[in-house]
């Protein structure tokens, strides 16, 4: 039996898989240190990162690998998928 979905149930749908894509990313750096990548527990987006560096922003993060903490600007950080981290991780 075929479900028939209305627009609006669709629009929502669409719109809430977008949130959800956008919260599940997170904020990688590279350690001017080591030149290892560090992947923060931040979470943000695309659209935030790109206002973030428009007002030159720049964010303190603790780094794992040289175990300082790093004042790191906004062009210097990138936005990575978590869920797909999550998964490579994992295997």
């Amino acid at each position: 039996m075929a479900s028939c979905l209305d627009n609006h149930t669709i629009h929502r749908m669409v719109t809430v898989a977008s949130v959800e894509a956008r919260m599940s990313s997170v904020v990688a750096y590279r350690c001017p240190n080591t030149d290892n990548e560090v992947v923060t527990a931040i979470q943000t987006d695309n659209v935030t990162l790109m206002r973030m560096q428009a007002s030159k922003l720049a964010i303190w993060v603790w780094c794992p690998h040289c175990m300082a903490g790093h004042q790191i600007s906004a062009d210097a950080a990138q936005v990575q998928d978590s869920r797909r981290l999550a998964s490579l991780t994992a295997d």
